[in-house]
């Protein structure tokens, strides 16, 4: 297992002494930190890249028991765990924050349909029981809707009266 993190890395791994493919690939130690992440956020991603690195560095890296580094290869992936437990984290906080404002946004949108629809209702019950005559016209002067008071008052019925213009006919 080679791991290529850029176009940079495979020059770099040239300038290390030792083959990277001879020491332990602790890219691997990145799923907990992924998972962590993954379900926490943030912070629990952060603590499962300190774990990792720690547990790394001390039961891995050679000399084992220790938390010092022999080799700069070892400095070079334990650097890469870091980074990317970083990355990941970061971008895996930022998914939760927006996670978080879309479900206020959706909870703010539902109070404000159920607002509309309350305010909806409250206008056609007023509408259909106010004592005088009235309708909602559109633009084109149709009619869109009329109380019970308009026809009792002109006797027209909703057949007889499309428009506006045929009140005056």
């Amino acid at each position: 297992g080679v791991v290529e993190c850029g176009p940079g890395v495979p020059r770099l791994r040239l300038l290390l002494p030792v083959p990277i493919e001879k020491r332990p690939l602790m890219f691997m130690f990145a799923l907990p930190i992924i998972v962590s992440a993954l379900f926490g956020g943030l912070g629990p991603g952060l603590f499962a890249t300190l774990v990792s690195t720690l547990l790394t560095l001390y039961a891995l890296i050679p000399p084992a028991g220790s938390f010092t580094i022999g080799a700069e290869q070892d400095l070079f992936q334990l650097s890469l765990l870091i980074v990317n437990g970083l990355i990941i984290s970061l971008v895996s906080g930022a998914v939760h924050r927006l996670r978080r404002k879309d479900r206020l946004r959706v909870h703010q949108l539902n109070e404000a349909l159920a607002a509309l629809q309350e305010s909806a209702e409250r206008f056609r019950t007023l509408f259909e029981a106010a004592p005088i005559a009235m309708t909602l016209t559109n633009e084109a002067k149709v009619f869109l809707a009329r109380n019970a008071r308009m026809e009792q008052l002109f006797g027209y019925t909703p057949a007889e009266l499309v428009t506006v213009d045929d009140w005056w006919h």
